[in-house]
C-alpha cells in the first residue's frame, strides 16, 4: 500500500497513489473541531464542543465576612482600636460561618486582638504603677530637683 493510500487517497490511472483529499478551509475565526452551530448538541452548548454539556462558569461564591475579618485584623495592631478589632473580627467570622465558609483573617484578627488587649492592659498597669510611684516620691520630697539613690527627680 502506498503512502497516499494509507492517508485516504486513491490511485490515479498510472497506478500511483493520489494525495489525500484536504478538508475545505475553515471560515475566519473558527478552529478545527469547532462546529459553529452546524451540528446539534445539548441545549446551551457552546460551538465546538459536540456531545458535551457546557458547565456554567461564574464567579466563585463570595465570603460575606472576609472584609470584616481583614478590617478586624488591621485594627488588632492599634492599641486604642484593638477592642473594635476584636468585635469586627468576631462579626466577620460569624458571617463567614453562617455561609459555611472559613475566614482565616478573622481568626488571626481575633487572636491578635486578644493578645493586643492583654498587652495594652499589662502596659497600662506598668505605666500607671510607675506614674503612681513618681507622684508618691514627689509628694514626699516636695517641689524642686532631688537626687535619691542615683535617680534625679524633678518635682513641680
Amino acid at each position: 500500500m502506498s503512502q497516499y493510500q494509507e492517508n485516504g487517497g486513491g490511485q490515479d490511472p498510472e497506478g500511483r497513489g493520489t494525495p489525500p483529499q484536504q478538508p475545505p478551509p475553515l471560515p475566519p475565526g473558527e478552529y478545527p473541531g469547532q462546529t459553529a452551530g452546524r451540528e446539534p448538541g445539548y441545549p446551551g452548548q457552546q460551538p465546538g464542543q459536540p456531545g458535551y454539556p457546557v458547565q456554567p462558569y461564574g464567579q466563585p461564591p463570595q465570603n460575606p465576612g472576609m472584609v470584616l475579618g481583614v478590617v478586624g485584623l488591621v485594627l488588632a495592631f492599634f492599641p486604642v482600636a484593638n477592642i473594635a478589632g476584636l468585635i469586627v473580627s468576631i462579626l466577620g467570622l460569624r458571617k463567614s460561618r453562617r455561609a459555611s465558609m472559613g475566614n482565616i483573617p478573622a481568626v488571626i484578627g481575633i487572636v491578635l486582638s486578644i493578645l493586643s488587649i492583654l498587652g495594652t492592659i499589662i502596659f497600662g498597669i506598668f505605666f500607671f504603677t510607675v506614674i503612681a510611684h513618681l507622684v508618691e516620691v514627689c509628694n514626699d520630697l516636695g517641689p524642686g530637683e532631688h537626687f535619691v539613690d542615683g535617680v534625679t527627680y524633678t518635682c513641680g
